[in-house]
């Protein structure tokens, strides 16, 4: 009996317990409700939020936070708003939340470019929440294409593309149909040429606005490529018949290697090609180097092409060969001791293209005067009965004779191809050599006079010998580098 009553009062005992427990627990809420009760129909937000400061948590923290958004979503006070992020930071977020909405809510009324601008720049980043940033822009981007639509303007189209190219994709590639609608209409309303070529240079020019590349592909480009074909054609053809020449026909296969008029300028180009009728005009009478070249731009691939490139040759040429056949006359004077001038004469009706090359020398008519040797290579346009003055650098080749002067006068003549002065003359070009230098190594190889007679032959004004001790060194370094050993 003992037993059984120690067990009933222990169970006793514990179910008291869990009544006093839940006693505790039940006056904790009710004392929490029964302040929330008292409170949550205030007026001021600001005894909710205190409430929820120490509320510790339960069923009623739903309820609490419902109460404060609703009461933030309609306080219309910024300066009240921004007293409220002091002071209770726990709920800041959803404060600059409402300050952005209420600006958003100016900013929209107003419905200006500054306004909306001026909204985005000030608050984007401010708040949690970037849904009204995202609807300040959206209605900015609008604004703006619609301006654009509405004045169907090349410029404002243009600025918007610049302007959204980095964030919409999709707005930039609407501003871009509209911009190719305003070149076709143009080209349309041209209808010529150089319309259609404008719209295709315009709508490739759209993507490169901006920085950004879209691919923007015309919506009209290849109907605007088929109208250009027509024409290129037309051009082609009409070139060929004013001129009786076949490069535009050449072109234009090229250029449309597809065209349904392929077969038909093949067809003009092959007959062209083998016609005597065209090598007559233009290479045998009273033929000219502008008359071949004609020729070989104008009729590529023609039977006589290669017999005009051989005639070609008649007309460019080395001054000597040029002076032998009789194509120039030609004198020269001295000028100083480092140039010549020389005077050419055109003996032909043709232009001429004239090469001075390494060999070439000026031979005195006075055995007592020193030839010169010309210094550099030079080529030039001698036109048809024309005579030029032609300056070029020379080196005496005879340290025993008299140094020229205006009053000597000269012939041309070429050295053997095998001469060891070919061979220095360009040495002392790729090492850029003085002029003192390379007319002591010419001295040693045309005279070998020794060096005392090259130190002392050349004296500038104030007395000095041109050609030192360092200078002749040097002249048989670049007489060794050339192969020229003496």
């Amino acid at each position: 009996m003992i037993s059984r009553d120690n067990n009933m009062r222990k169970i006793i005992k514990t179910m008291f317990l869990c009544l006093l427990a839940a006693a505790v627990l039940f006056s904790c809420v009710t004392k929490d409700e029964n302040e929330w009760n008292e409170i949550k129909d205030s007026e001021y937000v600001e005894d909710i939020l205190g409430f929820a400061q120490n509320y510790s948590g339960g069923v009623l923290i739903f309820e609490i936070n419902k109460k404060i958004k609703d009461m933030i979503s309609v306080e219309g006070n910024v300066e009240k708003l921004n007293f409220l992020i002091e002071n209770y930071p726990e709920k800041s977020d959803e404060f600059k939340n409402r300050i952005a909405e209420l600006a958003l809510i100016g900013a929209l009324e107003e419905n200006t470019y500054d306004s909306l601008g001026g909204y985005i720049a000030e608050f984007e980043g401010y708040a949690a929440n970037s849904a009204y940033i995202n609807e300040a822009k959206s209605v900015l981007k609008n604004m703006y294409l619609n301006a654009a639509k509405a004045e169907n303007s090349v410029v404002l189209f243009e600025e918007f593309i610049r302007m959204y190219e980095k964030e919409n994709e999709q707005a930039v590639l609407e501003a871009a149909d509209a911009l190719d609608e305003i070149y076709w209409e143009a080209a349309q309303s041209g209808g010529n040429k150089q319309d259609y070529e404008n719209y295709i240079a315009q709508t490739n020019k759209i993507n490169s606005i901006g920085v950004i590349n879209y691919n923007y592909e015309a919506k009209y480009i290849l109907e605007a490529h088929k109208i250009l074909e027509e024409f290129k054609w037309a051009d082609a053809l009409a070139a060929h018949k004013a001129e009786n020449i076949i490069l535009p026909l050449l072109d234009f296969i090229e250029l449309y290697p597809d065209s349904a008029y392929i077969s038909e300028a093949e067809e003009i180009i092959e007959q062209i090609r083998g016609d005597s009728g065209y090598s007559d005009k233009y290479l045998y009478n009273g033929a000219t180097l502008d008359t071949i070249d004609e020729f070989i731009l104008n009729f590529p691939g023609h039977k006589d092409i290669d017999k005009a490139i051989e005639l070609r040759g008649d007309f460019i040429g080395d001054i000597y060969s040029l002076w032998l056949r009789g194509y120039i006359a030609l004198v020269a004077v001295g000028d100083s001791i480092t140039r010549s001038r020389i005077i050419i004469e055109s003996r032909t009706d043709s232009k001429l293209i004239i090469n001075i090359s390494y060999g070439v020398y000026l031979e005195a008519n006075s055995g007592n005067v020193q030839n010169m040797l010309v210094r550099e290579e030079v080529e030039f346009v001698l036109n048809a009965n024309q005579t030029r003055y032609i300056y070029i650098n020379t080196l005496c080749m005879n340290i025993f004779r008299d140094i020229p002067d205006s009053t000597n006068y000269f012939t041309v003549g070429m050295l053997d191809e095998k001469s060891p002065l070919i061979n220095l003359l360009k040495t002392l070009e790729a090492t850029e050599s003085a002029f003192e230098v390379a007319q002591a190594a010419v001295w040693h190889i045309t005279d070998n006079p020794g060096k005392d007679r090259i130190l002392n032959t050349i004296i500038y004004q104030d007395g000095t010998d041109a050609i030192t001790e360092e200078i002749y060194s040097e002249a048989l370094r670049i007489i060794e580098l050339a192969g020229n050993i003496n």
